[in-house]
């Protein structure tokens, strides 16, 4: 699905379901519950934690009929009955759909951080200041290498290959002498500042070194 969005930012088009898979079954079929709610958690928390605006009442309908069967396994431990393949499709087109779209319904208001984007690199800053929707003030973190976690290096490119460079950890913390600067929320929903460097409203600072760059 080809998401487009207007002037405003608001997509041109919505939430639709897809009915090309569903050609071969009813959709009364019964299924599995696991992946169903491993699919469910990946907007859980934006919708629930950072209040994430649906937008239309077809959204909200399949969010809060996902939920209330993820709801019903976490509380009694057992597989209701009522799961079946078309709500795995109805989740699914949501899911897709609202990672698509999910930097345009994002609030600075329930989101602390805002890290920085390099080519292949991270780097935490946290909110320090919402002056709208579309501007913040940020400030740069500090971020201390674990040591702890070995790293494996193989020969390879220029100095070496780092083949677990994923389990790279960092010590991050506020730092009361960091750069600050103010970012702007663009077309595309995500926030540039003067330079052009690019940032992600998150829940948490997030720090990762591309040794292999």
């Amino acid at each position: 699905m080809i998401v487009q969005y207007d002037y405003k930012g608001e997509p041109i088009q919505t939430f639709r379901r897809t009915f090309e898979h569903r050609k071969k079954y009813t959709g009364n079929e019964p299924t599995k519950w696991e992946h169903f709610k491993d699919d469910f958690n990946q907007i859980r928390k934006h919708f629930e934690t950072g209040r994430c605006r649906f937008y239309n009442d077809d959204e909200r309908k399949v969010y809060v009929h996902s939920r209330k069967i993820v709801d019903h396994v976490e509380k009694y431990g057992e597989e209701p009955m009522d799961v079946c393949l078309s709500d795995v499709w109805d989740l699914s087109d949501l899911v897709s759909f609202v990672l698509k779209t999910l930097e345009h319904r994002k609030s600075p208001v329930h989101y602390n951080y805002a890290n920085h984007m390099g080519w292949t690199d991270v780097n935490p800053w946290e909110v320090t200041m919402i002056v709208s929707e579309k501007t913040i003030e940020v400030k740069e973190m500090t971020a201390t290498k674990d040591d702890s976690v070995k790293l494996k290096w193989v020969a390879g490119g220029f100095a070496g290959h780092c083949v677990n460079q994923r389990d790279q950890e960092w010590f991050i913390e506020s730092n009361p002498n960091g750069a600050r600067k103010r970012i702007r929320r663009r077309k595309d929903g995500y926030w540039y500042d003067k330079y052009n460097n690019r940032f992600v409203l998150s829940f948490e600072p997030h720090k990762f070194y591309d040794y292999n760059f």
